[in-house]
């Protein structure tokens, strides 16, 4: 980090950023951050807290099978799974809701990234593939919470609740598979305005300089 910005610096390269550009997990968010900082201990709930030191004999590069029983100071594998959004706390604002989001995430990325190491490099066992699809389900499901949040707290109701409704929307599916399509993938089918959602995305601070041009 000092390092690129040192170079940075150096090399008269310059970045346009802002005050919500970066969060650490456990922080409040004021905005829609793009990078997720962990430096810092935080707690999800009442039952997970994390913090990157606690960490300094986790075995990362073992393959399996690994001791899932182990302490945390003597962790194989994986680092220890967050909570699924469906067991996280809702809060008085939307914001602290997406507060706990950000923080899940953070370490359930870590652990996908983890999985496609070992996927790589090591010997693929039923054991292996079990406990990776878990965790890449799992990152998989707080990045959609997250998607889901960030537009309910921009006001913005025009949106695709999942990852591949693009994709789905161009093999057919809002024709073949209507009760689920329309529901899940509305932009995607077309079944709502897509100057409101401008409307609302931009007005909310989402959109883009040459966006905002455009409008």
């Amino acid at each position: 980090m000092y390092g690129y910005s040192f170079g940075c610096a150096k090399a008269d390269v310059w970045h346009i950023t802002n005050h919500t550009m970066m969060l650490y997990p456990g922080y409040h968010p004021s905005g829609f951050p793009s990078v997720m900082h962990y430096g810092i201990e935080f707690q999800i709930g009442d039952d997970y807290s994390f913090h990157k030191h606690w960490f300094p004999h986790l075995d990362a590069l073992k393959c399996p099978p690994w001791d899932t029983r182990s302490q945390t100071d003597r962790l194989e594998g994986l680092l220890p799974a967050p909570p699924h959004p469906s067991k996280l706390p809702d809060g008085p604002s939307e914001m602290d809701r997406l507060q706990h989001l950000y923080a899940a995430v953070t370490i359930a990325t870590l652990n996908e990234a983890l999985c496609e190491l070992h996927l790589k490099r090591c010997d693929i066992s039923l054991f292996l593939m079990e406990i990776c699809l878990k965790a890449v389900k799992l990152s998989e499901d707080i990045y959609q919470e997250i998607w889901h949040q960030e537009r309910v707290v921009a006001g913005d109701s025009c949106y695709d609740r999942r990852t591949m409704c693009r994709n789905w929307m161009e093999a057919g599916e809002c024709e073949r598979n209507a009760d689920f399509m329309l529901i899940s993938c509305p932009k995607s089918c077309g079944v709502c305005s897509e100057s409101d959602m401008d409307q609302e995305t931009c007005s909310a601070g989402l959109c883009s300089p040459t966006e905002e041009a455009d409008r």
